[in-house]
């Protein structure tokens, strides 16, 4: 079940999808996603994620509820290790998103994921609008860190060792 994200930007409010399998990658990335377009074009859509934040960023608001169903409690054989990861785990409703400006009214409509996605794990952008993706191809963000530079650019997982 996707949770619903909104963002405000000079043009309205875009609403988007976050998956919880995106959102828990944020968490385990220390917390914060920003998404943004790039400046040379990362292969057809020119769309990148980083971790680190721009002073010009928007806010997302995601809709993640405040209590704690994340955690099956009965059914974990809890050691002082498994309790140890818990404590240090950020919860997903701690999670930040931001969007650069031009790539905000973008994502009305859209969902962001992670998963496999040819052959990789990486942040993708499983729907956007029609307007955002070239030719009515799905837009999948194929650079996730770094600066875009095509096939050429760093992606979270370029040693295919599996993120999750």
């Amino acid at each position: 079940m996707p949770y619903a994200a909104t963002v405000d930007h000079p043009g309205g409010t875009a609403r988007f999808d976050v998956t919880r399998d995106a959102l828990e990658m944020v968490a385990s990335l220390g917390g914060h996603l920003h998404a943004y377009v790039g400046g040379e074009g990362c292969r057809a859509q020119s769309l990148a994620f980083t971790t680190r934040e721009p002073r010009r960023a928007l806010e997302c608001r995601v809709d993640v509820p405040e209590t704690a169903d994340d955690v099956d409690w009965e059914g974990t054989d809890w050691t002082e290790e498994r309790l140890a990861a818990l404590a240090e785990r950020i919860p997903l409703r701690d999670c930040r998103i931001t969007v650069s400006a031009e790539l905000a009214p973008l994502v009305d409509g859209g969902e962001l994921d992670f998963g496999d996605y040819l052959r990789m794990e990486r942040f993708v952008w499983a729907r956007l609008a029609g307007e955002a993706t070239r030719e009515g191809r799905r837009c999948t963000c194929l650079r996730s860190v770094g600066v875009p530079r095509g096939k050429r650019a760093t992606c979270l997982d370029d040693a295919r060792q599996g993120l999750t």
